[in-house]
C-alpha cells in the first residue's frame, strides 16, 4: 500500500547528497528523529528544519489529523525528519509523524494511562488535546493517538490526541508478552509467529484484548535500515533479545560494536553518528525528557565537540539557545 503524503508549500528542488544544488544550496543530507520541540519552522533535536515545500507523511499511514490539521505539524510531535544543507539553512526534504500507538485508552492513574494494556508514560507537561488543538481529559475507553518514543515496552508520551475515528495501531518491536508475541505489552493475533525483536507496524482492531491486525508492515520508515547517511536519534539504548548487542528502543536499528559512547540503557539520548545498515554511535548526549530542559540542552550543544559532519551541520542549522529567566 503506497504511503499517502502531502507536500508543505511552497515547493523546492532538492539535491543529492554531496552536490551542490540548483537553488543555490550547498549539498549534503542527513535524517534526524525525535521530538518537535518548538516551530520556526520545526526544532528537533536542537536543530531548525525549514519545512516548505516538504513531503509529509504518517507512519503508519492515516493517522494524520483530519481535514484542516493535516498539513499542521505542532510541538510534541515525534517525527522522522530527511533535510538537506542549502545557503540558508537545513531545508526538509521529507517529514514523517512517527506513531508508536493508537487504541483505546484502558486504564488511567497518575502520570501514565494504558492503552491496549501497554503502559504509557506521561510527563509533566505532555499537551492531552482533541484533534483541534483544544485542551482535553485522559479516560477510560477514549481513543487516543500517541507520540512519543518507546523505552523498552513502554512509551514515554510527548503528545496525546483523543482521535476517535482512530484505528488500533501499534509501531514498534515484536517481543514476548504473557499472552504470546505483541508490542509493548499488547499481543497480536499473528496468523504467522514474527521473530522477536523484528520491527513490525500494526492496524487493525482491538478485539478481547488482543490486536487483530489487517495490515502489516516491516520497512523502517524513510528506509532508515537500508539508509547510508547522517543520522541523529532522540531516544533510548536497549540491549539486544538475545546476544550481547544493543539497539535502538523501539526501532531495533542494531548498535554499531564499534561506537566509542557508554551501553547505558534507561536514559533518554541524542545518539549522534552515522547509519550504514547499522548505527556508528560517534556521541552520546544525555537528555531530560522535560521539554524546557531538553531544548535548552540540545541548543547548547557544542559543535566543536561533535563528530563530522555534525559539526557543519550544527553550525549551520542548531537553533538559537533558550533565554531563561
Amino acid at each position: 500500500m503506497p504511503a499517502k503524503s502531502q507536500t508543505l508549500t511552497p515547493p523546492v528542488r532538492l539535491a543529492e547528497a554531496g552536490q551542490h544544488s540548483r537553488d543555490g544550496g550547498i549539498g549534503g543530507t542527513g535524517m534526524v528523529f525525535g521530538t518537535i520541540d518548538s516551530l520556526g519552522s520545526i526544532i528537533v533535536n536542537g536543530l531548525a528544519i525549514q519545512t516548505p515545500g516538504a513531503r509529509l507523511g504518517t507512519y503508519p499511514e492515516g493517522l494524520g489529523e483530519p481535514g484542516p490539521h493535516a498539513a499542521r505539524l505542532v510541538p510534541g510531535e515525534t517525527v522522522f525528519v530527511r533535510f538537506e544543507r542549502q545557503a540558508n539553512g537545513l531545508q526538509a526534504r521529507q517529514i514523517i509523524r512517527f506513531f508508536p500507538l493508537s487504541g483505546p485508552i484502558t486504564s488511567v492513574r497518575p502520570g501514565e494511562i494504558t492503552v491496549m494494556g501497554t503502559r504509557v508514560m506521561v510527563p509533566a507537561g505532555t499537551a492531552i488535546v482533541t484533534e483541534a488543538g483544544q485542551a482535553a481529559a485522559a479516560r477510560p475507553g477514549v481513543t487516543v493517538r500517541i507520540s512519543g518514543l518507546w523505552q523498552d515496552g513502554v512509551v514515554v508520551a510527548s503528545r496525546i490526541v483523543l482521535a476517535p475515528r482512530a484505528p488500533a495501531s501499534l509501531t514498534g518491536q515484536v517481543r514476548p508478552t504473557p499472552r504470546g508475541p505483541g508490542i509493548g505489552a499488547t499481543p497480536i493475533a499473528f496468523q504467522a509467529r514474527p521473530a522477536i525483536g523484528r520491527f513490525a507496524s500494526l492496524v487493525g482492531t482491538y478485539r478481547h484484548g488482543r490486536l487483530v491486525p489487517r495490515a502489516i508492515r516491516h520497512d523502517l520508515p524513510l528506509g532508515l535500515a537500508r539508509a547510508r547517511t547522517p543520522l541523529a536519534v532522540q531516544g533510548y539504548l536497549a540491549r539486544d533479545f538475545s546476544g550481547p548487542g544493543f539497539h535502538l528502543s523501539g526501532f531495533g536499528l542494531p548498535m554499531n560494536p564499534a561506537s566509542p559512547v557508554a551501553r547505558t540503557t534507561g536514559q533518554r539520548a541524542l545518539f549522534i553518528g552515522t547509519a550504514s545498515g547499522s548505527f556508528l554511535m560517534m556521541n552520546r548526549v544525555a537528555i531530560s525528557p522535560e521539554k524546557d530542559q531538553r531544548l535548552t540542552a540540545l541548543t547548547a550543544l557544542p559543535a566543536d565537540a561533535l563528530p563530522a559532519p555534525w559539526q557543519d551541520i550544527y553550525r549551520q542549522g542548531q537553533a538559537r539557545p533558550r533565554r531563561v529567566p
